[in-house]
């Protein structure tokens, strides 16, 4: 569900963010990613993107600056490159694509379900804020799916990533569900075929995805123990991705029930991602 906030609410947001920056927020990953030569840390514009409109959402019900300070800082990470420390691989000639497992020394794998929950949660924000840098950004990364699309289709299924990673099944699920949204968005015929070709896969070769060990702690933010991953012992670990995800639902109970519980879960979750961004500097001609 997405609210629509007051004009006075919308234009404070866009006065905020008026202008250049050298500066952004971004959430660090403090574990190694070895399947794609990740050392800590490295980042990720999936959290970035789905923590936007959450932010938004506890400043509307807090009146709190530092939600809407932290949703303008992490916008920010969005103009800057990965090789300056930041989410986006940019082109001239065919649109920005943002990185869901970023770092200068990884394998560049542009993995397709993260693009696309990154794409929706721009369109959301844009929508709950009226701001014309996300509007930009969502722009740009719709021309470098346009432009990448074809390279995921394999037979009628789609990889995981561009380096053709095999996908689970669940991934592909949402894969199909994310063009259709972006379709219903942009009417781009293109994300509808994908959508349609990759529905008639065939269930019987399909891998399924190993469910992820989800726990809360104390204040209801969860950490995951991943075990060993490529021969790292990750153990448990903060996700902030994840605490996207466990974020938004419990703001949809409040959404749905107007409990206190859910409310105060959500915020916790929200504090989690404002208390863990880090603040860092680029030249201003890397962000918009």
């Amino acid at each position: 569900m997405v609210l629509v906030l007051p004009l006075l609410f919308t234009l404070n947001l866009t006065k905020s963010a008026e202008g250049k920056s050298n500066s952004f927020l971004i959430l660090p990953y403090k574990f190694p990613w070895k399947i794609y030569d990740l050392d800590p840390p490295w980042y990720s514009s999936m959290a970035q993107g789905k923590a936007l409109p959450l932010l938004i959402y506890a400043y509307q019900l807090t009146g709190l600056e530092k939600y809407r300070d932290t949703a303008n800082g992490i916008l920010n990470s969005f103009f800057v490159d990965v090789s300056d420390g930041g989410i986006t691989y940019k082109t001239n000639d065919s649109g920005w694509w943002y990185e869901l497992y970023a770092k200068n020394e990884s394998k560049q794998p542009k993995v397709l379900n993260g693009m696309l929950w990154t794409l929706v949660a721009l369109d959301e924000y844009h929508r709950v804020t009226n701001d014309n840098k996300s509007k930009f950004l969502f722009d740009q990364g719709i021309r470098s799916l346009q432009k990448n699309l074809p390279s995921f289709d394999v037979n009628g299924f789609s990889y995981y990533d561009i380096l053709k990673t095999p996908n689970k099944l669940e991934y592909h699920i949402i894969h199909i569900n994310l063009l259709n949204e972006l379709y219903a968005i942009t009417g781009i015929d293109s994300f509808k075929f994908y959508a349609d070709k990759w529905s008639n896969y065939n269930k019987s070769a399909v891998i399924h995805q190993t469910p992820a060990n989800i726990q809360l702690d104390s204040s209801y933010v969860p950490f995951v123990d991943y075990g060993n991953v490529s021969g790292d012992v990750i153990g448990i670990q903060r996700n902030p991705v994840t605490v996207d995800h466990i974020a938004n639902d419990y703001y949809e109970r409040f959404l749905s029930y107007k409990d206190e519980f859910s409310k105060r879960a959500f915020l916790n979750n929200m504090d989690w991602l404002v208390n863990n961004a880090v603040k860092k500097y680029v030249n201003t001609s890397s962000v918009h």
